[in-house]
């Protein structure tokens, strides 16, 4: 028979075994509430029939129970028996469920803890870069995070573009050191805008469960434990205007492998130094804005690494899109439309929520233009776009029908670079003065509005929301809509259906519902 372990805990019948227990206790044995909780929880193993249980993480799939019974004559073999007997030898055997495959290879893991136990963070400051060749030709440059000791990680940012996303992260992070509260929409673009991959650690509460299944599983393969905090490795890869992912691809995985190879050896050579920071000086680290300084460059040469000492590229002014109005029917019109004589605010800005193109994409922030007229304080119905880069000709051409409906001004008010860069050729077709300010009070209150509306903080009356959800559905294309994610859009069909809302805004949502069924068929 099986043997019966009790619950050290309770005394209840026992399911597992605490694997770092056993060294203090003659009782490691839990039930399955009193594991629930237990400080080694991620070290726990099923309770099996056999002496390998907690070796090796064996889980029982091999355990075998012998049963007894008084002996007693064998009955004479039936012709059904008979029967039963070939047909369960003809019978294929139920194979063992297989391991998932693991998200990543067992090199990565082995880069990571190495990095995670040398301790790099307390060594470098994460604005004493260095510089590796990364597998794709690009040049990549290595932050390690963790002298705070609050948020531990390896980031490896690829090429001058993500140079140029490093520095507007510490541009923003020196104007909230000066006490200069900025844009909160502004604040909140800058933080999805990086680009680059990234190692660090974490608590398996933040890894995805096929994370931690695989973390977990290299772990019970290579004999590595998961204690205290800060335990679990984790490989993201944040890209501009997009959620931050998993590292999935081939690519993304050989160019971070190269950040913590790397890390070692510059571990390796801080650890010679008699004194760090003389040592860190004539390696080339340098602390400051991510611009016009040195670097030490490493170079892999088969198992070890040259040495050099580099610069950091100076600052580049960004490139924004020149949209062109390829309506010509539109600017013809545009062009005979009498100007009035007001003036509008116009700032392009990212979306704090994001949307889903499809199941299964990585959610995307999308860039909305806000538009009010000074003189009324009306603001105009926002449009929007999913990727500003590619469709900044998209946007353009919502802001001339815009136009066209309301009125032509005489002055367009814009406070940051990439609106007025946005507007400059529109602007020169239609003789309107493109006026280039420092801030505006109108379009800031415009902003904060727009930064407001997130469905978890809006709390609204049954008529408030109805009106809401309303404007929301009359002012957006039908592609943003189309694309908005399934609990978002469900959330529009319980205020639509059950507010006060008028038949045209029902028929829309109708017509949009219909849409949205007809992409999901397949």
């Amino acid at each position: 028979m099986p043997p019966q372990f009790t619950c050290a805990g309770c005394g209840a019948p026992a399911a597992y075994f605490c694997t770092e227990c056993q060294w203090d206790t003659d009782n490691p044995f839990y039930c399955e509430r009193c594991a629930h909780g237990h400080e080694h929880e991620e070290l726990l193993l099923p309770a099996t029939n056999s002496p390998r249980m907690g070796v090796c993480g064996y889980t029982g799939e091999l355990d075998t129970f012998a049963f007894t019974r008084p002996l007693e004559a064998p009955a004479p073999r039936s012709p059904a028996r008979k029967e039963t007997r070939e047909r369960s030898r003809k019978r294929p055997q139920e194979q063992p469920p297989q391991e998932a495959a693991p998200l990543y290879p067992d090199e990565l893991y082995r880069l990571a803890f190495a990095f995670r136990d040398a301790k790099l963070w307390d060594k470098l400051y994460e604005d004493e870069l260095f510089a590796i060749p990364l597998p794709n030709g690009e040049t990549g440059y290595c932050s390690v995070l963790g002298r705070a000791e609050e948020y531990f990680a390896l980031t490896v940012y690829p090429g001058e573009q993500g140079l140029r996303s490093l520095r507007r992260i510490q541009k923003m992070g020196n104007t909230i050191g000066r006490f200069e509260l900025p844009n909160e929409l502004k604040m909140r673009e800058c933080m999805v805008s990086q680009l680059c991959l990234q190692c660090s650690f974490e608590n398996k509460s933040m890894l995805s469960p096929e994370e931690l299944s695989s973390a977990r599983a290299y772990g019970t393969r290579c004999g590595v434990k998961f204690r205290g905090s800060h335990s679990f490795p984790q490989f993201v890869s944040y890209r501009p205007a997009k959620f931050p992912a998993r590292i999935a691809s081939e690519e993304d995985v050989q160019n971070l492998c190269e950040a913590p190879r790397a890390a070692a050896a510059v571990n390796e050579k801080l650890l010679e130094a008699e004194w760090i920071e003389p040592e860190k000086d004539a390696l080339g680290f340098s602390g400051g804005p991510a611009a016009g300084r040195s670097l030490p460059l490493l170079a892999r040469d088969q198992d070890a690494y040259t040495w050099s000492v580099g610069a950091l590229p100076d600052a580049a002014p960004p490139a924004y899109p020149r949209p062109v109005m390829r309506d010509d029917i539109l600017l013809a019109q545009l062009k005979r439309a009498k100007k009035q004589n007001t003036s509008w605010v116009c700032d392009v800005v990212m979306c704090p929520q994001p949307i889903q193109e499809d199941e299964g994409d990585t959610p995307l922030f999308p860039y909305v233009l806000l538009a009010a007229d000074k003189a009324t304080e009306t603001a105009l119905p926002p449009a929007m776009v999913c990727d500003y880069e590619l469709e900044a000709d998209t946007l353009l051409h919502s802001l001339g029908e815009r136009m066209l409906e309301t009125c032509v001004p005489r002055r367009i008010i814009v406070t940051d670079d990439r609106t007025h860069v946005f507007l400059e050729g529109l602007a020169r077709s239609l003789g309107i003065k493109l006026v280039r300010g420092d801030e505006d009070e109108l379009l800031e209150a415009l902003e904060a509005d727009f930064a407001e509306i997130q469905p978890e903080d809006v709390d609204l009356d049954e008529e408030d929301a109805a009106e809401l959800a309303a404007s929301f559905l009359m002012n957006m294309d039908d592609t943003a809509l189309l694309q908005l994610p399934q609990p978002v859009w469900e959330s529009l069909r319980s205020e639509i259906g059950e507010g006060p809302v008028s038949a045209a805004v029902k028929d829309r949502f109708r017509e949009l519902d219909e849409k949205r069924r007809g992409r999901s068929r397949p």
